[in-house]
């Protein structure tokens, strides 16, 4: 009974191979390069993943591998399995970086082998398909080099050691490196003193300072330092032998030579700036040089004198005078600057009041002096030869410059002088006579010079210019006067008023009224030029002086037409300005006349005296004529100043007809008010008719005129008297207090609240725009409050003001309660600003002089203003989805929930408005906020919707993560934060001023539910569910 049994098919194994390339991987960097070779003389074995040697499929072991010049490999005929290669490199070859598992990495690039217990090999991979990717960078690490080199240096004190004041030598000394058998192998020059031979194989060298350098090249007649015993950093290394050059003895590299050598040419220590190692590197075989001994250069100076040349005839006369701020320079040959025999630049020299300049410590040469004289001045005539004298002048103009022609210097020369004068600006001249035109018959007081008429001597002149200013005054003598050396210009002559004074030259006389010839500028010779106002001086209109004045002028004092007697030029000398004087005639006194009434303070600088003003005490009121100086009354007494009692009131009697000035010296710190109303013009007995005089500055009335019968008789008085010039004054006034925190929001300065430094106050018109202006007319500069908070404006006219407070955009203050308006509320202790036009400030403010509440009535200190710095607090309700106690990102808000501000004692709290806040309602996103806080402690009270607990938490509130929860379980159901401390600045958001971090976690609590709280939870797993898919969505 047999029985035949067919066997299985057997599928044929699947086969495989590996390999790829081995790489000389020169820049060391893993990967396969552009112009990397391959790695020859390397055996690569295949192993399986235990390390053991393997057999192909026909069950013959793998042979090992021995690469090419192309580095490749290959192992075929292999079963699918877990290999490994390991390779054998060639001596000195040690593996790139690298090892990159080959399952992990399917890059043909990089380098799969590392080092395993000291073999070079792959992970192991498994080989389930042909891969020809596994490749091994390997490299010949470099020999480590050497460095020699280190400094040639000047050795000044010839000690053979390099000492700190001593220098480097010149770049360019040629240094050799021989090997140990005296063979030179290569050369280098110093640089900046330092030289260096790197690169070099381990072993024995010298170094030499070649001598070429002392033959004929940069160290030429240098010998070298003293042979050093011992050697060392900064010591000599050469031996004395120049003719061979300076040589070191033979220096051993290796890796033992010192280190942290300094100073080095890297100005690291021990670095020869080459990357040598610094145990490999010798920068200690120092040279030095000793320089040869050099003949001092003969040094020279040269100076002397710039001057000024009065006469200008080039020679150094007795009696003249340096010129001061004249700057001499010295040049060479060729104009440009030079150096002392130091190499220092010659700097310019300025002349002092001696006119003396030197320069010193110069070598020989050719030389120039040039000369800078100040504005103005010329260089006078001399000659060419700068040391021929000592009394000449050496300068002239040469392309536009001052200077001396060239001179040789050889020795010191005190010789190099120089002359200058100012050319002088022609010069003109006023004048001529005063006489008395009292002459026979109809040559009486005709105005024309007429034989026999007198001309009286020592009448004071004066000379005015344009502005009516004095200029100079003089006296005639035998009846002429003259005015000379003036400059070209307007001027105008008088016979000064004091003339006519008891005593005087001309008392007694007045004005000739006929013939006059008012424009002098007419030229017109021997007639009168002077006005006919006696009281005020005789004066001449304005007369121009130049170079076209009239000629042939007479009489003349020096008896020569047109000649001043002062050697002025004729054509710039007017001799035609006259002036006729003649007997007063007696006159009868006339009715006495008189003049008077009120100073008085106009409150508000309107030049209007107006009801409830008040009169100004102690003002000094003076009565003068018309040329301001003092009357007498008609019994010949002078009149005296009167000074204002409590009415103000002044009154001046018994006088003379004329014309009168009433001045007014007020006390201290008070201004005239506006006016200056002319008397004659108006006979107002309320406005003010002082003003300031342009001259003097005095506040003085108009001239007017006192005449018999002809004054106001409205004014309480007859027609003889004047009773209605008054004039006004108003006191400086100031505007001030105080900025303050106001820290409970009431509106009131309370004790313990305090100023606020650096805050900007400005002052404005009652526009609030325009900026203020003080007493004089100039702007009122903002200020900053002090360290208390107060500010002050001082020196301010009387009116209308506004305060504007700007404590900075980004300063968070807000205005508390008030606005009250100063003039109608006394109080200097509520907030008077307010918000308007975008800005904080207060009502206008009116200034009255005498009426304000501080300093006797002159200023206003009960201007304040309250800030405060609001806080604000919120967060949030959220359902915490995975009860950790963070609201993550989906999780709902809880909308619905009571959420209660609290102080930390549980009561209500107040806004800095002082409202009672009442309770939120979260919206939907679970949000709650709270404005406008005080700052302080809080706490926040949730009551949330039935069938919620707090979740994990009862965190910090202070601590500013927005993510977590604050909340714990009150007794009552209720959610409570721990005390919340507010402050402005230190809160996390908005400046500092809000705190949006204090939010609840909220968990559904379990218990078995009402309907409503069903439903509570079905919209819970709905919001859930919305939250999970949302997120889902972002993910």
């Amino acid at each position: 009974v047999d029985f035949g049994v067919v066997p299985p098919v057997v599928e044929p194994p699947k086969v495989v191979s590996v390999g790829d390339t081995l790489w000389i991987d020169t820049n060391e960097n893993g990967q396969q390069d552009a112009g990397e070779t391959g790695f020859s003389g390397a055996t690569v074995t295949l192993l399986d993943k235990s390390g053991n040697p393997v057999n192909d499929l026909d069950g013959k072991p793998v042979a090992a591998v021995t690469t090419a010049a192309d580095g490749l490999y290959l192992f075929e005929n292999l079963p699918a399995g877990e290999y490994l290669i390991r390779v054998d490199a060639p001596e000195g070859y040690v593996a790139t970086q690298g090892g990159a598992a080959v399952d992990d990495d399917t890059s043909n690039t990089d380098s799969n082998c590392q080092v395993v217990d000291g073999k070079t090999q792959t992970s192991a991979f498994n080989l389930t398909t042909d891969n020809l990717t596994v490749d091994c960078g390997f490299y010949l690490p470099k020999a480590p080099t050497h460095s020699i080199g280190n400094t040639v240096w000047v050795d000044a004190n010839n000690n053979g050691l390099l000492d700190a004041e001593e220098s480097k030598v010149v770049d360019g000394v040629v240094m050799e490196l021989l090997d140990k058998s005296g063979t030179v192998m290569a050369y280098t020059e110093t640089k900046d003193g330092y030289y260096l031979f790197s690169g070099l194989a381990a072993g024995e060298y010298s170094v030499c300072v070649a001598h070429g350098n002392f033959d004929e090249g940069l160290l030429k007649g240098y010998t070298g330092s003293p042979v050093m015993e011992a050697a060392g950093d900064n010591r000599n290394s050469g031996d004395s032998d120049t003719q061979d050059g300076l040589c070191s003895n033979v220096i051993v590299l290796d890796d033992k030579q010192p280190t942290d050598e300094a100073p080095t040419a890297s100005g690291t220590t021990g670095d020869d700036g080459m990357g040598t190692d610094d145990n490999r590197s010798n920068l200690a075989v120092d040279f030095g040089v000793v320089p040869p001994e050099v003949e001092p250069p003969k040094t020279v100076s040269v100076g002397d004198f710039i001057w000024i040349d009065a006469n200008e005839n080039g020679q150094q006369d007795e009696g003249e005078t340096g010129l001061a701020g004249a700057t001499v320079t010295l040049l060479d040959k060729s104009g440009n600057p030079v150096s002392n025999i130091d190499g220092v630049a010659v700097a310019p020299v300025t002349t002092g009041v001696d006119g003396k300049y030197t320069f010193i410590n110069l070598p020989e040469g050719e030389y120039q002096i040039r000369v800078e004289t100040p504005e103005g001045y010329l260089p006078t005539q001399g000659v060419t030869d700068a040391l021929a004298s000592n009394t000449d002048s050496n300068c002239q103009v040469m392309d536009g410059k001052l200077q001396t022609s060239l001179f040789s210097l050889t020795a010191d020369t005190t010789a190099v002088d120089c002359g200058f004068y100012q050319p002088k600006a022609p010069t003109h001249s006023l004048g001529n006579m005063v006489w008395i035109d009292n002459g026979e018959g109809d040559n009486a007081n005709n105005g024309l010079f007429d034989t026999g008429e007198t001309l009286p001597g020592n009448v004071v002149m004066e000379l005015r210019d344009s502005t009516d200013a004095l200029v100079n005054t003089t006296q005639t003598a035998g009846g002429y006067y003259l005015f000379s050396g003036l400059a070209a210009g307007e001027y105008k002559v008088c016979v000064a008023g004091s003339n006519f004074n008891a005593g005087a030259a001309l008392e007694g006389y007045t004005a000739s009224i006929t013939g006059k010839e008012l424009n002098a500028n007419l030229n017109g010779d021997s007639n009168d030029n002077g006005d006919s106002t006696a009281s005020d001086g005789l004066c001449s209109n304005l007369i121009v002086l130049d170079g076209e004045e009239p000629t042939g002028e007479q009489p003349t004092a020096s008896g020569i037409a047109g000649d001043d007697g002062m050697g002025t030029e004729d054509n710039r000398s007017n001799l035609t300005v006259d002036f006729a004087v003649v007997p007063v005639e007696p006159v009868d006194p006339g009715t006495p006349v008189s003049v008077g009434n009120q100073i008085w303070i106009d409150s508000n600088a309107n030049g209007q005296r107006e009801e409830g003003e008040s009169f100004l005490e102690n003002a000094v009121v003076t009565l003068t004529d018309a040329s301001g100086r003092s009357v007498m009354d008609l019994d010949g007494n002078s009149v005296a100043p009167h000074t204002t009692g409590a009415d103000g009131l002044y009154l001046f009697e018994n006088l003379p007809e004329g014309e009168y000035i009433v001045t007014v010296e007020p006390p201290e710190g008070f201004f005239p008010t506006i006016g200056g109303i002319d008397v004659d013009d108006d006979a107002s007995d309320i406005d003010s008719n002082c003003r300031v005089n342009p001259i003097n500055n005095t506040v003085e009335t108009h001239p007017f005129t006192l005449a018999a019968g002809s004054e106001p008789d409205a004014d309480g008085d007859d027609t003889n008297g004047n009773m209605t010039v008054d004039c006004g004054f108003y006191g400086s006034v100031s505007l001030g207090d105080r900025v303050w925190l106001d820290g409970n929001a009431n509106g009131q300065q309370d004790n313990a609240e305090t100023g606020i430094n650096g805050v900007s106050v400005s002052l404005m018109e009652e526009d609030g725009i325009t900026p203020a202006t003080d007493i004089s007319g100039k702007p009122v500069a903002a200020v900053m409050t002090d360290e208390n908070g107060n500010y002050l404006f001082p020196n301010l006219k009387p009116g209308n003001y506004i305060v504007v407070v700007n404590p900075g955009t980004d300063s968070g203050y807000s205005l508390t309660k008030g606005g009250a308006d100063p003039d109608t509320d006394p109080s200097n202790t509520d907030s008077n600003c307010k918000v308007a036009a975008g800005q904080f400030q207060t009502p206008a403010v009116t200034l009255t002089p005498g009426k304000e509440p501080n300093d006797n009535g002159f200023s206003d200190l009960t201007v304040d203003c309250g800030m405060l710095r609001p806080v604000n607090l919120g967060s949030r309700l959220w359902l915490d989805l995975d009860g950790d106690g963070k609201q993550d990102g989906g999780e709902p808000g809880i909308p619905g929930a009571t959420v209660t501000l609290l102080t930390v004692d549980g009561k209500p709290v107040t806004d800095i408005f002082g409202d009672v806040l009442k309770p939120q309602t979260t919206d939907s996103d679970g949000k709650y906020f709270f404005g406008n806080l005080r700052e302080g402690d809080y706490v926040v009270k949730v009551v949330p919707p039935a069938g919620y607990l707090p979740t994990v938490g009862g965190e910090d509130p202070n601590d500013d993560d927005a993510t977590d929860s604050n909340g714990v379980l009150n007794a009552d159901g209720s959610i409570i934060s721990k005390p919340i401390n507010l402050k402005w600045g230190d809160e996390p958001e908005d400046g500092g001023a809000t705190n949006t971090t204090v939010g609840f976690g909220l968990v559904a609590n379990l218990h078995v539910p009402t309907l409503s709280q069903w439903g509570m939870a079905i919209m819970s797993m709905l919001l859930a569910t919305a939250a999970f898919f949302r997120r889902r969505r972002e993910d």
